[in-house]
């Protein structure tokens, strides 16, 4: 009975929050954002990229600050953000909104990159040394510091803490589904969140440090395994591919019937669960991935700001991979097996390709899941004493656990709901503080360019 009443009030908040006001909302906000630097960085994306990947392999200057390379952070980012949501995410949107919720993941990558690049120059801007030599940074220290708000800073630490908690859950419970559809024997469902929950909790525990050093060498590996995979899958479907473009366009507008089925999906699904999906999966606006950048090795935040625009790239890309694999399969579209739906369109076209998905996809939810301990962690340290984050810790972990043996609709819907919540704090935020951005980006551009 509590059970349903709140899924009932979740639905209701859902609603709500990922309503057609509120998406218009989060588009008006990226307009602005976008605007008011007269879209810099994406005007110069050559000498963008040349600043982010072009840079690989050269040391940083001495007179950088930080704890972790500007790669390491970017990777530690990119473990959180480039998981569950790429593939499984993808493919519930469209069980759920049909082909056209792929457009409209796209509208919310550029949107998202937009946003974030300011969340990562504000968190470079006021980050803080911490008392073992680490920086820390992220909503709560640019909202106290640059606004002065101590209650909203508390707001933005407490929220994004229960984020990475609900997240936690929902990226075990992808892990395990994915981890016993390869394995050839029934597995205990209790023995294995025990085991991934012990796992997790070495990893969180040993910091940013280990996380940015395990990023660096799996993030890079699994993303272009997985994209490299899917570029083979859609060559062989290559006569699919038009036909599926069309019904993307088609769909974010119109309501169309997939999967062979009479389901009509409207305007609304489409943009609802396009840009719910969408944001969730690259990071933009919500603040949380802006805290992995905060202890990069650079004097200049505006240089860590850039890396938002490939790292979103990469999100996208794996979206769209996981996106028209699954529509040029012919696989019928049913949420209750999105978990798995990717998977099974990589093994349509090559059987033994099913397992090479699941250990990406095992990798992406492992990376995620760790990515999320660390920031829930590292953005409450900011608000209690470091005794008291042990008590984080654990909670952390044993969420992990549940999350394992729980069913995902209503982890789902929760990890929208406070999503939601963070990003209609956060967005009027970026854009009170715009200006000290644009000011910088300016002056970093200006600079460069000579």
């Amino acid at each position: 009975m509590i059970t349903d009443v709140l899924n009932v009030l979740i639905t209701k908040l859902n609603n709500i929050l990922w309503g057609i006001p509120a998406i218009v909302f989060l588009t008006v906000v990226g307009v602005i954002l976008g605007f008011s630097m007269k879209f810099l960085p994406f005007r110069n994306l050559p000498l963008v990229f040349k600043r982010t990947l072009g840079s690989l392999g050269k040391s940083s200057s001495s007179s950088e600050v930080g704890t972790i390379s500007q790669f390491g952070a970017v990777c530690a980012s990119l473990a959180a953000t480039v998981g569950m949501g790429n593939i499984v995410g993808v493919a519930a949107a469209i069980c759920t909104g049909g082909p056209g919720a792929v457009f409209w993941m796209i509208i919310a990558a550029f949107l998202g990159a937009t946003m974030k690049y300011y969340e990562i120059a504000l968190t470079i801007m006021y980050r803080e040394q911490n008392e073992v030599g680490e920086y820390r940074g992220g909503p709560s220290m640019y909202v106290e510091k640059g606004l002065g708000i101590k209650w909203l800073g508390a707001l933005m630490t407490i929220l994004t803490a229960l984020a990475c908690l609900v997240s936690n859950m929902i990226q075990s419970n992808t892990f395990i589904t994915n981890f016993n559809s390869i394995v050839p024997v029934t597995a205990n469902l209790y023995v294995e969140g025990v085991i991934l929950a012990i796992i997790i909790g070495i990893i969180v525990v040993g910091g940013i440090k280990r996380l940015g050093v395990i990023s660096e060498i799996l993030v890079p590996i699994m993303a272009l395994s997985y994209l490299l995979f899917g570029i083979v899958v859609l060559a062989v479907n290559a006569k699919q591919i038009p036909e599926t473009l069309v019904a993307v366009v088609t769909g974010a507008f119109t309501p169309v019937a997939v999967g062979g089925g009479a389901i009509g999906y409207g305007f609304s699904y489409a943009i609802r669960y396009g840009f719910a999906r969408g944001f969730f999966s690259n990071g933009g606006g919500q603040a949380i991935f802006s805290i992995a950048h905060a202890p990069a090795k650079v004097d200049n935040p505006i240089e860590q700001a850039i890396w938002a625009i490939p790292e979103i790239f990469i999100d996208c890309a794996i979206c769209l991979i996981s996106a028209l694999t699954v529509l040029t399969s012919g696989l019928p579209l049913d949420s209750e097996v999105s978990a798995t739906l990717v998977n099974k369109a990589f093994a349509q076209t090559y059987g033994p390709l099913e397992y090479i998905v699941c250990f990406a996809l095992l990798l992406f939810s492992f990376t995620t899941i760790a990515g999320f301990g660390y920031m829930g962690e590292a953005q409450l340290s900011t608000l209690i004493k470091p005794r008291y984050i042990k008590v984080y810790r654990a909670l952390f972990i044993v969420l992990c656990f549940i999350g394992c043996i729980s069913k995902p609709s209503t982890m789902w819907n929760m990890v929208d709901v406070i999503f939601g919540i963070i990003m209609f704090v956060n967005l009027p935020i970026l854009v009170i503080q715009r200006k000290k951005v644009i000011a910088l980006t300016q002056k970093y551009f200006a600079q460069i360019q000579k």
